[in-house]
């Protein structure tokens, strides 16, 4: 009878532990990541918050890059979980109008596939303008021409000049030339500035103008006549 009941004791201590292990089993919590897909414009700044991958979990994970095309485009807070921007230079959409990345985290149960879609900017990119010219030039000569590049037709116009009304310039070629060839004077001006806009439709870029004078060693001449008495 002892030896029965020992048996039946021992047999239901482990069917509780069976029991036990099973309910741990189903207990046991899956963390799931969700993928991430974001839209941004091309030319961002370092930094730039991307997004942030979300888990169904309420505990602290730790986010890692498995993997990211083009390397090196993005970073992640391994706390937090959030995507920044780490080289600027790779959201370009003429070379990489998507870039994608692969997400895990310690106990997720899966990755997170991340897909940024890069937006074409109308580009626009200015250079500042410098050149050296002895003074008194003459009216409509050409200084050069400024430089830009960018999508679609440029128009140049200047927004400011010193001394005012010193300089013109074609509108469609940016050639800067001489307007006042009477403000080219090293004694009184011998640095002429301008603020030069340059705009493609969709970007306006500004930039500076600066022409230096060199002096000229001047000589002036008058007309001789005087009356005196013969002999």
């Amino acid at each position: 009878m002892k030896r029965t009941l020992l048996f039946g004791m021992t047999w239901a201590l482990a069917l509780l532990l069976i029991t036990a292990g099973c309910k741990d089993d189903d207990n046991e919590v899956m963390i799931s990541l969700e993928d991430l897909a974001v839209t941004v414009d091309e030319n961002p700044e370092t930094g730039y918050l991307l997004g942030t991958i979300v888990s169904d979990s309420s505990m602290p994970l730790t986010f890692s890059i498995v993997s990211q095309t083009p390397n090196g485009a993005i970073n992640i807070n391994e706390e937090t979980g959030a995507l920044t921007v780490a080289t600027p230079a790779l959201f370009d959409f003429e070379t990489n109008p998507v870039i994608t990345a692969t997400i895990s985290a310690e106990e997720a149960q899966n990755t997170a596939t991340v897909t940024i879609t890069v937006n074409n900017v109308n580009e626009l990119s200015v250079q500042d303008f410098s050149v050296t010219i002895d003074e008194n030039p003459a009216n409509g000569q050409s200084l050069g021409t400024v430089q830009a590049s960018g999508e679609g037709t440029l128009a140049y116009s200047i927004t400011s000049s010193a001394p005012a009304s010193a300089l013109t310039i074609n509108a469609t070629t940016g050639e800067l030339t001489v307007a006042d060839a009477a403000l080219f004077d090293f004694e009184s001006n011998p640095v002429i500035t301008a603020e030069i806009s340059v705009g493609n439709g969709g970007n306006i870029q500004t930039l500076t103008a600066t022409i230096n004078l060199n002096n000229v060693v001047e000589l002036t001449l008058q007309d001789f006549s005087v009356t005196i008495d013969e002999n």
